[in-house]
């Protein structure tokens, strides 16, 4: 309502609207005085997004030489970060070295040494295993490989060098179990491995052991 004429009809009205105010039983303001405030609309939050998964980067073949699986009791302890020739010599090398002490667990050669070794490595195996049979007793126990090392001369020759722990190793005859002679004197010895690439792959040249080098 709006008041344009006189004054006393502005105050009646006034004096009307605090009569009516005053007499209400509630405290509360009328409907449609009080005034809510709205709620303020929120960006929801938005999800943290998972770090994103690392790619390896190990070559496949240094990670299936990694997790190649090894006769019992041969450990090695790492295998070096190592891709191109050396990791192809390498690989060779430590398959050699497989095939190498099943067959002293085994007192019989292996035929996967001929794809891995030449001619007269092969033999000088040989040789160990039939002095086993000829005395009757096979290789157990633990022989510990260190990380090897390896270097590779162009892309058809390379050099590996490991040390050895075969303070562990047992001779099994007869039905007892003891630490061999030879393990007991020298515990610790290093092995040099010639290798070349013979074009149908890496092969060992040459496998020579020294006492107390490492």
């Amino acid at each position: 309502m709006r008041v344009t004429n006189g004054s006393g009809a502005a105050a009646t009205l006034v004096t009307a609207i605090l009569i009516i105010t005053g007499c209400s039983g509630s405290t509360e303001e009328p409907a449609g005085l009080a005034k809510t405030a709205a709620p303020q609309a929120t960006s929801p939050t938005p999800p943290e997004e998972p770090d994103p998964t690392p790619t390896s980067t190990v070559p496949p073949a240094l990670e299936e030489l990694r997790t190649l699986e090894l006769p019992p009791g041969l450990v090695i302890e790492d295998i070096p970060d190592v891709t191109g020739a050396e990791l192809a010599a390498l690989d060779a090398f430590v398959r050699f070295e497989v095939a190498h002490w099943q067959s002293l667990l085994d007192s019989e050669v292996h035929d996967e040494l001929d794809d891995l070794a030449a001619d007269e490595v092969v033999r000088s195996v040989a040789d160990q295993v039939d002095a086993q049979v000829e005395e009757g007793f096979h290789l157990g126990g633990r022989l510990v490989m260190d990380p090897p090392q390896v270097e590779a001369g162009g892309s058809d020759i390379a050099v590996v060098i490991a040390c050895y722990n075969q303070g562990e190793v047992t001779v099994v005859q007869g039905g007892n179990e003891e630490i061999g002679e030879d393990a007991a004197a020298n515990p610790i010895y290093r092995v040099t491995a010639d290798l070349a690439n013979s074009g149908a792959g890496w092969i060992v040249t040459d496998y020579r052991g020294e006492f107390d080098s490492c």
